[in-house]
C-alpha cells in the first residue's frame, strides 16, 4: 500500500475505543475527499515508515487518534442539528414570528420590577413601529402605483420614494411606537409605583367560583383574571346566588374565546385609564397634530415637499376615539347596572343629524367639504339655494347672483321665479328706506321657491323628493347589498340563490326609501315653519286668527326661523331610521356619530373660547383614549368589534400589504415589458357620411358658412374648414369651438368679423361635426397638432385665436406650444381649461368612463338613439344646439368616444400651465364671461387672470346675467369686444 500524506484529520486511519480483549483497533477506510467542520492543518512532511505503525506507547500516535475521535464526535453533532433544523423548521418560524406578535393564547408576561417594565415597553414600542412603518409604506406604495400612470415617469422615483420615506409614514409610525410603548410602561408599572389591593373574589366571573377548587388549593388561584366572560354555570345550594342577568359577551365561538383566556391582564380601571389619556394625549394626540416635531427631517423623508396630516384629520381621529370610549363606557355601565335606553340608536342618531344639518345649513366651515357636496346632492337643492340661505339667516342679507343663478334654472315655474323676482325687489326697498318707515316683510330665510324652484307648491314635493332621492341612492345601496351576498357568502348564495337575491332586494329598497324618507321629513318641516313664520308676520287684521296671533310674542313667533330651529327638523328626520333594519340601525348612528362630535367641537371651540388653548386637542384624545383603553383592558366585549379584532385585522392587513404591491408591481412589468403590438388608429367618418335627408344637414348644413368648405388630409383623419373674408387682409383670425358643438356655434359671429374686413379661419374639431373621429386619445396635444397643420395647410403665419369654452383651453395650448404662429391678441370666451374636478357633475363623470363610453358606443345603444332622434312623432326642434349634439351622440359612433376622452385627458381641465407660460408676456389675453353662466362657473375668468405671468396685459369683460352660451345669446357684443381689442394700440 502506497503511503499517503496524514494528518491528525485523515479519515484514513481512525481509532476505536478497543476491542472486548482492551486491544485498541483501526479503522482501514478508505481516504476521503470530503471537507470536515473544522480548519484542515497545514500539510506535514510525510512520515516513515516506522512512524506510521501504531505504537501504544507512542504519546504522539495517543494525540492523534484523540484527535481524530473528537472530529468525528464533532461531525456528528453537526449532522444531528441539521437534521433537528430541517425537522423542526416549523417550530423555527414560529420563534421568529413570535419577534413580531404574540400567539394568541400566549399567556401575559409577568414582570418583577419596574426596570423589567421598561425593558418590555421599549420592546413592544418598536415592535410596533416597525410594523406600523412597514404597513403604512406598503399601504402608501399600493396608492402610488394606482397613481403611477397619471403621473410623469421622470416624477415615479420620487412618488415611489415619498410613499415609502414621507413623512406621514413616520409620522405614522411614532405614533403608534409612542402610544404602545407608554401605555405598556404605566399599565406594567403603576403596580410598583402604586401598591394596589388584592383584588377580591367577587371580581372574577361566575363560572371561576368553584368552592372544592379553592378550598382544595388556595394558592393555585391565577393572579390574572380572565377578559372573556363566560356564561354563568347552573346554581346549587352549595355554590350561593348567581348574577341575575347575563353579562355581556363578546360574539366569539368557543373555542376562540378559550384562546382568549389569559392574554390580557385585568387591573384597576384607573390603571388603564391613566395610562392610556397617558399614551393617548402624549403619543396620539401630539405626535399626530404636531408636525414640527419632524420638520428637521423633512428635506430626507418628503424632498417633494411635506404631506401634513390637517387639523381636520386629527379631529376626525379625536372623535373616533371618544365615539368607541363613550360607546363602550355606556355598554359597561348598562350592563352592570342593567339598564338600557329604548331605542338609543335612534336617538343618537336623531341628536347627531339635528347637528349634522344644523352645521350643513349654518356652520358648512365645521364639516368636511366633501360631506357638505355629498348633503347637497342628497337633498336636491340648488346651491345658490344653500348660500341665499346662510346669508339670510346670518347676515339678513341677499347675493342677487344666488338668486339670478336660480332664476335662470331651466326647470323653474313661473310662479316661484316671480316670488324671487318679489324677493329681489323687497331687499333693494329696505336698502332705501328712511328710518321710521315701515318695512316691508322680508325673510330671514331661503325661501320655499328657491328651495325647490321646480315646484311651485311645497304639498307635491315630498313625493318627487322621495323617488329623486330612492333613485340616486338605489344603485349604491344596491351594491352594499348584493356585492356582499354574493361575493363573500358565495355557499349561502348557491345553495339558496334566490332567498339570498330577494333579501338583498328588500334590504336595498329599505335603504333607499330610508334616506328618502329623511330628505322629506327635513325639507317638510322647514317649509312649514316657514310658511308659518309667513303667515304669522303677514295675518292681515281683518283675519279672524289675528286677535289671538297678537297675543303670541314676536320672539315666539321669530323662534320658527331662529338659527337654533334647523336643529329640529334634523331632530326629527333622525326617525327615518325606523326603516332601516334593526342591526342596521347602530352601525349608522356609530358612523354619523364621529362627524357630528367633531362639527360639535368645532361648533363649541368658538363658543367658548377654546380656539385660543393650543393643546385642547391632545387634552380630547386622552380623555377619548383612557375611556377606550379602560374598557378595552377590562371589558373588551363592551367596544365595537373594530377594538377586539384590531391585532387580527393589522396581521391580515400586513399580510396583504405586503403582497399586493409586489404582485401589483410584477403586473406592471409584464404589461410594460410585454407591450401588445402597436395597431392602427380607427377613424370614424363625420356628418358627411350621413343621407342627405339626416335632420343634420338642415340643422348644420355644408354650405352654413356661403360654400361648403374645405377638407384637408391630416395625420388623425380629415378636417372640414372653412374661409371667410377678403383674402388680401392682414388681420387674420382663428375661430375654436368648445366641446360638443361644432364650428355652427360661430354662425353669427364670424359673418360679422368677415364683414368688417377680417380673413376668418374656421374648422370642426377631431370627433365634432364634418371632421373624422380617430380612436386614439384627445388631449392638447391633438388638437394643438390639428391646428398647427391646418395654419400651415392655409400657408397663415400668425394669426389672432378667438375660442369658446374648451377653446378656449385649444387656444392657450397652442399659444404655449406655438408662440410664433400667435399674434400679440387672444381672445378667450366662458373659456374652460382649468375646470375643477369637483366642479364637473357626478353626471359628467359617469358618461365619460371608459365602459360608459364603450357601452353608448355600441350597436344595441346606438340603434336605440337613433330610434329616439329619428322618431316620426319628433317635433320641430326648438334648440338646434342642443339637437346637433343628440344628432351626433346618435349617428356618429366616435363622437362619444372623443367627449369622454376629451373630459378626462383633454384641455377642458389642467392648463394651468398653459395660462401660467411665460409667452403671455408678450401678449394681450381678452377674457370674456357670463355671471350666470353654470357650465363654466363665473369664477374660472378670475382664476385665469390670476394664472396669468404678472407682466401679460389681461382684462376681464362681465356680461351680467350672461350663460355660457354667449356666442349665441349676445353675439353683436362679442364682435364689438373682439374689434375692440384687436384695434388697441
Amino acid at each position: 500500500m502506497e503511503r499517503e500524506d496524514l494528518s491528525p484529520l485523515s479519515p484514513l486511519t481512525v481509532p476505536v475505543l478497543g476491542d472486548r480483549e482492551g486491544r485498541a483497533t483501526f479503522s482501514t477506510a478508505p481516504p476521503s475527499r470530503s471537507h470536515t467542520p473544522f480548519q484542515k492543518r497545514s500539510r506535514s512532511p510525510a512520515p516513515s515508515e516506522s512512524e506510521f505503525e501504531f505504537n501504544p506507547s507512542s504519546n504522539a500516535s495517543i494525540r492523534r487518534a484523540i484527535i481524530s475521535y473528537e472530529n468525528l464526535v464533532a461531525l456528528a453533532d453537526a449532522q444531528e442539528r441539521l437534521k433537528y433544523v430541517l425537522a423542526n423548521r416549523k417550530e423555527t418560524l414560529k420563534e421568529a414570528r413570535k419577534m413580531v406578535w404574540r400567539d394568541k393564547g400566549e399567556p401575559v408576561v409577568e414582570l418583577a420590577d419596574v426596570e423589567e417594565c421598561l425593558r418590555w415597553a421599549l420592546k413592544g414600542g418598536f415592535r410596533a413601529a416597525g410594523l406600523a412603518l412597514n404597513i403604512r409604506a406598503a399601504f402608501n406604495i399600493v396608492l402610488a402605483l394606482i397613481k403611477l400612470p397619471s403621473v410623469p415617469k421622470k416624477h415615479w422615483v420620487n412618488l415611489i420614494q415619498r410613499a415609502i420615506f414621507g413623512l406621514d409614514t413616520f409620522r405614522f409610525a411614532a405614533m403608534l411606537g409612542s402610544f404602545v410603548s407608554i401605555y405598556k410602561f404605566l399599565l406594567n408599572a403603576l403596580p410598583f409605583l402604586i401598591p394596589s389591593v388584592r383584588v377580591t373574589k367577587r371580581d372574577f366571573p361566575p363560572a371561576f367560583d368553584d368552592d372544592e377548587e379553592v378550598d382544595e388549593d388556595k394558592s393555585s388561584l391565577p393572579t390574572t383574571v380572565f377578559d372573556v366572560s363566560i356564561p354563568p354555570t347552573p346554581s346549587n345550594d352549595a355554590q350561593g346566588p348567581l348574577f341575575h342577568h347575563r353579562q355581556r359577551t363578546e360574539r366569539l365561538s368557543l373555542s376562540t374565546q378559550a384562546q382568549r383566556i389569559l392574554t390580557r391582564k385585568k387591573t384597576k380601571r384607573w390603571h388603564a385609564a391613566l395610562a392610556g389619556a397617558v399614551a393617548g394625549g402624549l403619543g396620539v394626540g401630539h405626535v399626530s397634530s404636531n408636525p414640527a416635531l419632524f420638520n428637521g427631517m423633512s428635506p430626507i423623508l418628503d424632498p417633494l415637499g411635506d404631506q401634513r396630516e390637517t387639523r381636520d384629520d386629527c379631529s376626525a381621529t379625536i372623535c373616533q376615539a371618544r365615539r368607541s370610549g363613550l360607546q363602550g363606557s355606556y355598554n359597561l355601565f348598562s350592563d352592570r347596572y342593567n339598564f338600557h335606553i329604548p331605542h338609543g340608536d335612534v336617538l343618537v342618531f336623531s341628536l347627531v343629524c339635528g347637528q349634522i344639518l344644523y352645521a350643513f345649513l349654518l356652520r358648512p366651515d365645521s364639516l368636511p367639504r366633501s360631506y357638505t357636496n355629498w348633503v347637497a346632492t342628497a337633498a336636491k337643492v340648488p346651491h345658490a339655494c344653500l348660500r341665499m340661505n346662510y346669508d339670510m339667516v346670518r347676515n339678513h342679507s341677499v347675493d342677487f347672483h344666488d338668486v339670478d343663478s336660480i332664476i335662470a334654472r331651466a326647470e323653474i315655474t313661473p310662479s316661484n321665479k316671480a316670488l324671487l323676482l318679489s324677493l329681489k325687489d323687497t331687499f333693494s326697498k329696505i336698502q332705501t328706506l328712511s328710518p321710521g318707515e315701515p318695512s316691508p316683510y322680508f325673510p330671514h330665510y331661503s325661501t320655499c321657491a328657491a328651495i325647490h324652484p321646480a315646484q311651485t307648491s311645497c304639498w307635491s314635493v315630498p313625493t318627487i323628493r322621495f323617488f329623486e332621492v330612492a333613485k340616486w341612492m338605489l344603485p349604491i345601496y344596491g351594491a352594499l347589498h348584493f356585492v356582499p351576498a354574493v361575493l363573500f357568502k358565495r355557499s349561502t348564495f348557491m345553495k339558496n340563490p334566490l332567498k339570498v337575491l330577494m333579501k338583498a332586494a328588500i334590504g336595498t329598497g329599505r335603504s333607499s326609501s330610508f334616506l328618502g324618507l329623511f330628505v322629506i321629513i327635513y325639507q317638510g318641516i322647514n317649509c312649514f315653519k316657514n310658511q308659518s313664520h309667513e303667515y304669522l308676520s303677514t295675518l292681515s287684521s281683518n283675519s279672524p286668527l289675528y286677535p289671538l296671533v297678537q297675543k303670541i310674542p314676536k320672539s315666539v313667533i321669530d323662534s320658527l326661523i331662529s338659527k337654533y330651529s334647523f336643529f329640529v327638523p334634523g331632530l326629527f328626520s333622525g326617525l327615518a331610521l325606523f326603516i332601516e333594519e334593526k342591526r342596521r340601525r347602530p352601525e349608522l348612528a356609530m358612523y354619523v356619530l364621529p362627524k357630528g362630535l367633531e362639527s360639535l367641537w368645532i361648533v363649541a371651540m368658538g363658543k367658548v373660547g377654546l380656539k385660543k388653548w393650543k393643546n385642547s386637542e391632545t387634552v380630547l384624545m386622552a380623555i377619548g383614549m383612557a375611556m377606550v383603553m379602560s374598557t378595552y383592558q377590562n371589558d373588551p366585549q363592551h367596544l365595537s368589534d373594530l377594538w377586539p379584532e384590531a391585532m387580527l385585522a393589522s396581521k391580515c392587513l400586513a399580510a396583504a400589504l405586503l403582497i399586493l404591491p409586489v404582485s401589483l408591481l410584477t403586473i406592471t412589468y409584464l404589461i410594460a415589458a410585454f407591450p401588445k403590438p402597436p395597431e392602427g388608429i380607427a377613424i370614424y367618418p363625420g356628418l358627411s357620411s350621413l343621407p342627405r335627408e339626416s335632420k343634420t344637414w338642415t340643422l348644420y348644413p355644408p354650405d352654413l358658412y356661403g360654400e361648403e368648405g374645405t377638407y384637408v388630409n391630416l395625420p388623425y383623419g380629415k378636417t372640414r374648414y372653412w374661409l371667410m373674408g377678403p383674402p388680401e387682409s392682414d388681420k387674420k383670425i382663428v375661430l375654436i369651438h368648445g366641446l360638443s358643438v361644432p364650428a355652427m356655434i360661430w354662425k353669427e359671429v364670424a359673418p360679422s368679423l368677415a364683414a368688417k374686413g377680417y380673413r376668418v379661419l374656421l374648422y370642426d374639431l377631431y370627433g365634432r361635426g364634418y371632421s373624422d373621429a380617430p380612436q386614439t386619445k384627445y388631449d392638447s396635444n391633438l388638437y394643438v397638432t390639428q391646428l398647427a397643420l391646418l395654419m400651415q395647410h392655409v400657408k397663415w403665419d400668425k394669426a389672432i385665436l378667438v375660442g369658446v369654452s374648451m377653446g378656449g383651453g385649444v387656444a392657450a395650448a397652442f399659444a404655449a406650444s406655438f408662440p410664433d404662429l400667435v399674434e400679440d391678441r387672444v381672445i378667450v370666451i366662458s373659456s374652460a381649461g382649468l375646470v375643477l374636478t369637483s366642479d364637473m357633475s357626478r353626471t359628467t363623470k359617469f358618461m365619460s368612463l371608459p365602459l360608459v363610453q364603450a357601452l353608448t358606443s355600441s350597436f344595441i345603444a346606438q340603434k336605440f338613439l337613433q330610434h329616439l332622434i329619428d322618431s316620426p312623432n319628433e317635433t320641430t326642434p326648438v334648440n338646434p344646439i342642443e339637437d346637433i349634439v343628440r344628432l351626433q351622440s346618435a349617428h356618429l359612433p366616435g363622437f362619444n368616444n372623443a367627449i369622454s376622452s376629451t373630459l378626462r385627458e383633454g384641455p377642458v381641465r389642467g392648463e394651468y400651465r398653459s395660462f401660467s407660460s411665460d409667452v403671455w408676456n408678450s401678449r394681450r389675453l381678452l377674457i370674456i364671461h357670463g355671471t350666470t353662466d353654470n357650465t363654466v362657473p363665473y369664477k374660472y375668468a378670475k382664476m385665469i387672470e390670476s394664472a396669468l405671468p404678472r407682466h401679460c396685459r389681461s382684462e376681464i369683460v362681465t356680461i351680467d346675467g350672461g350663460g355660457h352660451d354667449l356666442t349665441i345669446s349676445h353675439p353683436n357684443f362679442l364682435v364689438k369686444e373682439i374689434e375692440r381689442w384687436i384695434q388697441l394700440p
